[in-house]
């Protein structure tokens, strides 16, 4: 009943004033996969008919969609003109495939962050390996959880795909200590690369694009505050390094795996000014304002790619209304 409510006072126009008051300068955008159709976007990620919505929508309203390389010099003009900046996490094929004609229809840039071993195919990507078990098998026994999954139907394969997820992502930690189980169960996470992330070529055709930048996105996708000072730092710069090395252009702005609190912080902010970056992006929210230029380091970014995000949802998390207690954001 809260969301029908929330859906009319939308559809009526009555959040526009709370916009207005509670939006900065503009938003982060945050996607990850772009699959062609629901069946993968029920589990992770969106579709692309719901990022040409999104485009759509943004359009509609009005809304200012730029580069990353745009965005420092936005927040210290006197442009008052509200602006979205659209970026995609860990290099999916997909992002090739179907986010980028969605892009060149709407002439929307995007920021595209790659982690290095997505690319050379040694990334521990723990949550496809997950997912993949999920879907393939009717009945699965998680071992490191102390738990079997039946996963005859579709939401079952759903619920306990997300309920694993959310088992690791309470820390982070444990995922290393999956890696034995996933071994056992013939994963082969080379083999999953190969097939869902771009490979040298791609990343090379996407980089060489107009609507295209790329970012980093550390070395191995590993939570960053849980890691040693040093090692912390060099999967930062050794991200950087390997991509402006295979592109043979200046990487400026990278994101960090996870992005929350408990994975980022000051410390890692400290080292992205250091490894040269221009800006990093972690997932908090925040307003943007004219004063963020000025230490660009844990810029705030909202997740706008999970399926079924409607008009009403976009609309509260672009405008910082995410804060309501009332639905205004929510899914």
């Amino acid at each position: 009943m809260k969301g029908k409510l929330a859906d009319l006072a939308f559809e009526l126009g009555l959040f526009k004033p709370f916009a207005f008051l509670a939006r900065g300068r503009g938003a982060i955008l945050m996607l990850h996969e772009v699959h062609a159709g629901p069946n993968l976007a029920r589990f992770d990620g969106t579709t692309a008919a719901e990022l040409d919505h999104i485009l759509t929508a943004l359009r509609r309203w009005d809304v200012d969609l730029i580069a990353m390389d745009d965005f420092l010099p936005r927040l210290r003009s006197d442009n008052p003109r509200h602006f979205v900046v659209i970026t995609l996490d860990d290099g999916y094929r997909d992002n090739f495939t179907n986010a980028l004609p969605v892009l060149e229809r709407h002439k929307a840039p995007a920021l595209i962050n790659v982690p290095t071993q997505a690319v050379t195919r040694d990334l521990y990507c723990w949550w496809l390996a997950l997912r993949t078990l999920f879907i393939e098998r009717d009945r699965v026994q998680v071992e490191p959880m102390g738990r079997t999954f039946d996963t005859g139907n579709p939401e079952a394969k759903i619920a306990g795909y997300r309920e694993a997820q959310r088992w690791i992502a309470a820390d982070f930690a444990r995922a290393a200590d999956w890696h034995a189980w996933f071994d056992a169960e013939g994963v082969s996470f080379a083999d999953l690369c190969d097939r869902i992330f771009m490979g040298e070529r791609e990343l090379k055709a996407c980089a060489a694009h107009p609507l295209i930048t790329i970012g980093g996105h550390s070395t191995t996708h590993r939570s960053l505050a849980s890691l040693p000072e040093d090692a912390m730092r060099a999967e930062l710069a050794d991200n950087k390094t390997f991509l402006e090395g295979l592109l043979q252009t200046p990487v400026d702005h990278m994101a960090y795996p996870f992005g929350g609190s408990a994975q980022c912080g000051p410390r890692e902010a400290a080292a992205a000014r250091t490894c040269g970056y221009k800006t990093a992006i972690a997932v908090r929210h925040g307003k943007l304002a004219a004063q963020t230029a000025d230490d660009p380091y844990l810029l705030p970014r909202e997740d706008a790619g999970y399926h079924g995000i409607g008009d009403r949802q976009l609309y509260g998390i672009v405008n910082g209304l995410y804060g309501l207690r009332t639905g205004l954001a929510g899914g």
